[in-house]
């Protein structure tokens, strides 16, 4: 399998989304729920179809995403985000006493599509996508953001009570979860990039050219004996 090379305007483009993914759940504490969940679902269909572009471009036909699709701890995690954003959402439906809106249910449909679209799309990157050192180390230390914000944000808002006393159960278990959830990409990398043997290349070694090569030694060691 030959890795293609990763395009910096795509490198931009995933950053960005990544940034934002990462970030927009600050709009909470300024924004109305109504606006809050509108704005969120409308940027979330622009982040997945810029996701499933990138995905594509690497890949170039449909067979190859199923990468999209593995059961993982990517995928465990994910899960348990969706749930506790279903919880968060429930629990602002439950203390103001208001019906159900349009927006909150397309907002939800849209983030668990998000997480889908992260996935396969992180996936896919590992796979097929040529990284220089540069760009790993970049893409590495914005997960780190988004894990270190999210925590940040919790202790913020919790210290300055700028969530309400009935809400802060399931908005600090929406934190700590998509913190988690998070962290499962950096752990993920390090282990593709071989820091978690104390390396300092950041190089991803192509396992299926890694082990063919190996044969190949192996076959012309055989011929020279």
């Amino acid at each position: 399998m030959r890795r293609l090379h990763f395009p910096t305007y795509l490198f931009i483009i995933l950053i960005f989304i990544e940034l934002y993914t990462s970030t927009y759940v600050l709009l909470k504490t300024y924004l109305s729920e109504e606006a809050y969940e509108l704005v969120s679902a409308l940027t979330g269909l622009l982040r997945i179809f810029l996701l499933g572009y990138i995905s594509y471009k690497f890949t170039g036909e449909l067979k190859k995403l199923y990468v999209y699709i593995i059961v993982d701890n990517l995928f465990m995690l994910s899960i348990l985000a969706m749930i506790t954003y279903f919880y968060l959402l429930y629990s602002n439906i439950k203390e103001e006493e208001k019906p159900l809106e349009f927006t909150t249910i397309f907002s939800f449909i849209v983030y668990c599509f998000l997480l889908f679209f992260l996935n396969g799309n992180f996936r896919c990157l590992m796979k097929y996508a040529k990284w220089t050192k540069t760009f790993l180390i970049i893409y590495k230390l914005n997960r780190i953001y988004a894990v270190v914000f999210y925590i940040f944000l919790a202790a913020y808002n919790t210290a300055f009570h700028k969530i309400k006393e009935e809400q802060r159960e399931s908005y600090l278990l929406f934190v700590i979860t998509t913190s988690v959830y998070y962290s499962e990409f950096v752990f993920f990398i390090s282990q593709k990039d071989q820091t978690h043997h104390i390396r300092i290349d950041y190089e991803i070694i192509d396992h299926d050219n890694h082990s063919e090569n190996q044969n190949i030694t192996n076959e012309n060691s055989l011929l020279t004996k």
